[in-house]
This record gives C-alpha cells, sequence and structure tokens, in this order.
C-alpha cells in the first residue's frame, strides 16, 4: 500500500567536535532550532564547508506530514467522520465482538477484501469508518463512498450540460479503481440497474483481481437470492471468497440508536 514518510529526521548531524552554534534563518519563537523559520544554517566561519547552507529543519517536516494528512483526509471523503473509531464503538452490545476484531485486524494489517454485512443500523458503518481513520492515522491514502454516490458520480461524468468542472469517467473511475484503499459503504443502496451492476463489478473484480484493500458494507448477504438481483452472481462470488477476503456478519440489531457518534453521520 502507498503511504507518506512519517520519519522525522534531522538534516544534517556532524560529528560531536563540529557542532557549531545554530542560527535560524528568520526569527520566530516557534521552534528552539529554527525559531519557526523551517530551515537553519550554522553559525561558523566563512571558510568552513557548512557556511551559509540552508538545512531544513525537523519541524518542516513535520508541518509537511500534518498539512498531507490534512489534504489526504479532505480528499478521502471521511472528513465529516474523524470521531468514528475503534475507541468510539460501543463495545457493550452484543454481537459486535467478533466483528470489532476483524475490523481493527484488518486496519493492522489491510489486505484482500473485508465484507461487513448485517441488518440497518448494526455498526458496519461505524467500524469501516474507523479502519479508514486508523490507516490515515497512519499515512495510507484512503477513499470513502457509498455505492450510490459512487455510481451518481460517475453517472455525472456524462452530463453534458453542466458547467462544472469534473473528471472523465475513465479519470473517476481510475480514482476508485486504484486507489490505495477503498471503503465501499452500503453496497445494494444503488438502484439495480445493469449499467449500475457491471459498474461495480468492474471496479470491484480489478481490485479483488490485484488484491488492493477493500472494505464493503451491505445490508445484503451475498449468499442470497436478493443479493444476486442486486449485484450479480459474478460480485457476489467475489464477495464470498474466503481465499481473497472476509466476510462478517455484524450480529447486532440496534448499534445505531445508542451510538452517540451517530450525530456525525449514518452508521
Amino acid at each position: 500500500m502507498q503511504r507518506f514518510d512519517t520519519s522525522i529526521q534531522a538534516s544534517v548531524t556532524p560529528a560531536p567536535d563540529m557542532l557549531p552554534p545554530v542560527v535560524p534563518w528568520e526569527p520566530n519563537e516557534t521552534c528552539p532550532c529554527c525559531k519557526g523559520a523551517g530551515y537553519f544554517v550554522y553559525d561558523v566561519a566563512v571558510d568552513h564547508h557548512m557556511f551559509g547552507k540552508l538545512q531544513a529543519c525537523g519541524c518542516l517536516q513535520q508541518r509537511q506530514i500534518e498539512r498531507r494528512r490534512s489534504e489526504l483526509h479532505a480528499k478521502s471523503g471521511l472528513a465529516p467522520f474523524r470521531g468514528k473509531t475503534f475507541a468510539s464503538f460501543d463495545r457493550t452490545i452484543a454481537g459486535v465482538d467478533h466483528a470489532v476484531g476483524a475490523a481493527q485486524a484488518f486496519a493492522d494489517n489491510p489486505d484482500g477484501f473485508l465484507t461487513l454485512v448485517g441488518n440497518p443500523g448494526c455498526g458496519k458503518t461505524h467500524l469501516a469508518q474507523a479502519i479508514g481513520n486508523a490507516l490515515q492515522a497512519r499515512g495510507f491514502e484512503v477513499v470513502w463512498s457509498t455505492a450510490p454516490d459512487a455510481l451518481r458520480l460517475l453517472r455525472s461524468t456524462f452530463d453534458q450540460t453542466s458547467n462544472k468542472p469534473k473528471n472523465s469517467f475513465d479519470e473517476q473511475f481510475e480514482l476508485f479503481r486504484k486507489a490505495p484503499m477503498l471503503l465501499l459503504d452500503d453496497l445494494g443502496a444503488e438502484n439495480a440497474t445493469d449499467w449500475g451492476k457491471e459498474t461495480l463489478f468492474q471496479l470491484l473484480n480489478e481490485r479483488y483481481e490485484y488484491q488492493r484493500p477493500t472494505v464493503i458494507t451491505s445490508n445484503l448477504h451475498p449468499n442470497t437470492a436478493e443479493a444476486n438481483r442486486r449485484f450479480g452472481m459474478r460480485l457476489c462470488s467475489r464477495l464470498l471468497d474466503a481465499v481473497q477476503g472476509q466476510l462478517v456478519v455484524v450480529q447486532a440489531a440496534d448499534y445505531r440508536r445508542r451510538d452517540p457518534m451517530d450525530r456525525l453521520g449514518a452508521a
């Protein structure tokens, strides 16, 4: 999986006998090393090999990391759901232990498919968002969408009457197809059109073939006639494959009513 570097190291580590005083590039009172400028120079003689050379400070790298995290969060679609974490999930409700364990294991080692199935309000969306937030905190790129919204966005690329700038179908499809981590919520809530079924199959089948980490939530178990009607037999077969994925049934029936974080979005 793609991730950005979160290591913070000094750009230059002189030997102990040549540790000259640090001079901030522009004075500020934020960082004791660079005083908030992001760069510093060593206070050395003119003929010293490090004279006048700007050195990047560790605090600059930290700011770049935090900025990158903010950008990833904004692009992911998870920004409204920052509060949906494993810590905020109510584990006192009967029937959620196995699902929580599977979700945490996937967040620790994202690989293949994880499909969370259960009745509306059982907490599967919260768990999917918790996975996404946990991975983003470690620097992974995550894309979040409901299945209906993903299809709506792809369909909008065909709208020739809109003046709003938008990606082509191929560009938008590529974002979903190649996202290092895709969270697709509420599969089965979309209109079961031939175009929708084929589009979702193409998207998820490629992710399946290339084993790109993917979390899917649905109210429908793929081993049912209704799921076959809405998803198609081919996609149901992928979701039931225990070799390249895991299907977890969330047993809780009333999680949403008791979830205090539900004010931040649907669970």
